[in-house]
């Protein structure tokens, strides 16, 4: 059934309500007569005669599949490395109504069909069992996580070197940004894996950089550190020490 854009609004925001739905972390989504009891109060308040709950469950379907599908769109936008006002932005009206709650929970690279031969309820509602058709969560793969970050930085990269002449503060400021930007449209777990990451490589050249390079060691800093100094009576506490040592030994 085709429904108008107001029509397909009022449906989202029904659904949106009905967490037992499309929350499939949560024990409800378990529970059949519960979801079975939603469907029915959607139905029921669409108010479109001879709207069914089997055509709540093939409306459900469809809007999943087309959320997907531009969900799909920006990522492939976003890993293309094209200027970040150029990334793909949905035009359907009801996204932003539907990606608010659900793209916590859609993340179709981390499930498995288990049965796509049930026509009868074809809508992925989390029921255990065997009359509708299952998603089982699979935790991705390290080797797939690793190129997912490397296809993030490789888009990082591409967007940088579209960035107008700053100068090397600005410049620093933007790939903050830019590195917001991407780190949003990851899940939350890649977001999590990059983070870890680029804070590793910062840390790494910032002990790096606390290190006096070999060649900045001039034959008078040498000589300045052979030159008796006074010291420091509580230096003595910093340097490693024996058992019964006494510095006056």
């Amino acid at each position: 059934m085709r429904f108008s854009d107001e029509q397909t609004w009022k449906f989202v925001g029904l659904l949106e309500e009905h967490e037992c739905l499309w929350n499939n972390g949560i024990a409800q989504c378990r529970n059949r007569q519960l979801r079975d009891r939603a469907v029915a109060a959607i139905a029921k308040n669409m108010a479109i005669a001879d709207f069914t709950t089997r055509d709540v469950k093939l409306k459900i379907k469809s809007l999943r599949s087309t959320y997907q599908s531009e969900v799909a769109k920006i990522q492939r936008s976003l890993r293309s490395g094209t200027a970040q006002e150029d990334v793909y932005v949905p035009t359907i009206r009801w996204f932003d109504l539907m990606d608010s709650f659900m793209k916590q929970e859609e993340s179709t690279e981390n499930r498995v069909l288990v049965d796509e031969s049930l026509v009868d309820d074809p809508v992925s509602l989390g029921e255990e069992g065997a009359s509708t058709p299952q998603f089982l969560r699979r935790p991705p793969s390290k080797k797939r996580k690793h190129a997912e970050l490397l296809e993030a930085a490789a888009g990082l990269k591409a967007m940088a070197v579209r960035l107008p002449g700053v100068s090397s503060a600005d410049e620093f400021d933007h790939l903050g940004e830019l590195v917001t930007e991407v780190m949003k449209k990851l899940r939350p777990d890649l977001a999590i894996e990059t983070r870890d990451e680029i804070m590793s490589v910062c840390f790494k050249y910032q002990r790096l950089n606390l290190r006096a390079p070999l060649a900045d060691i001039t034959a008078e800093t040498i000589s300045a550190k052979e030159a008796p100094v006074e010291r420091d009576p509580l230096s003595w506490a910093m340097e490693p020490t024996g058992i019964g040592y006494d510095k006056d030994e």
